[in-house]
């Protein structure tokens, strides 16, 4: 069974997209910025986690040598 998002003709229009073939459109500038932010921010938060799960490690070593 294909499930269809757009069920009708006019809720999707190639116009409405024509900007992604457009690299000097403002929209198209828009999520370039966009996919750019989000990526920085996943490594930016990917270095935070790496950190973290260290120092639970390191806790988590703390109390298994404080329970033998």
């Amino acid at each position: 069974m294909k499930l269809l998002i757009y069920t009708l003709e006019e809720m999707l229009s190639q116009d409405d997209w024509a900007f992604l073939n457009n690299k000097d459109s403002e929209k198209f500038k828009i999520i370039v910025r966009a996919i750019s932010a989000t990526a920085w921010n996943q490594k930016v938060s990917s270095s935070y986690y790496i950190e973290l799960i260290n120092k639970c490690k390191i806790v988590l070593q703390l109390i298994e040598n404080e329970l033998e």
